[in-house]
């Protein structure tokens, strides 16, 4: 079976690092470890993270993504959406997929 084509593959993981030529690099493959949850957020993601956790505290359940666009000030759900996406990655929420308000932060 073939490798993907390099633009599958992270640049990280296309070229090998050489004295010439270092390995190019793009943002998650920086080599740092994760660590625990709200570590490692740029401040839009730690700004989405607070207002999470205050409308759970202040309503016993996780906003809608329309909410989150407009507590934000995002142009789309979309962009909501893809912000819970890049928390879960970083290990500061879960999402369940297919689930309306299934947020839980870690």
């Amino acid at each position: 079976m073939n490798p993907p084509p390099p633009f599958f593959r992270p640049a990280c993981q296309v070229a090998t690092p050489t004295r010439e030529a270092p390995a190019l690099t793009h943002r998650g493959c920086s080599g740092r470890s994760t660590g625990s949850a709200g570590e490692n957020l740029s401040h839009s993601q730690r700004r989405a993270l607070d207002f999470l956790r205050g409308y759970v505290q202040a309503h016993g359940y996780a906003p809608s993504t329309r909410e989150i666009k407009d507590a934000l000030g995002h142009a789309s759900q979309t962009a909501a959406v893809s912000m819970l996406r890049t928390l879960a990655r970083k290990g500061a929420i879960r999402v369940s997929p297919r689930k309306a308000r299934a947020i839980v932060i870690l």
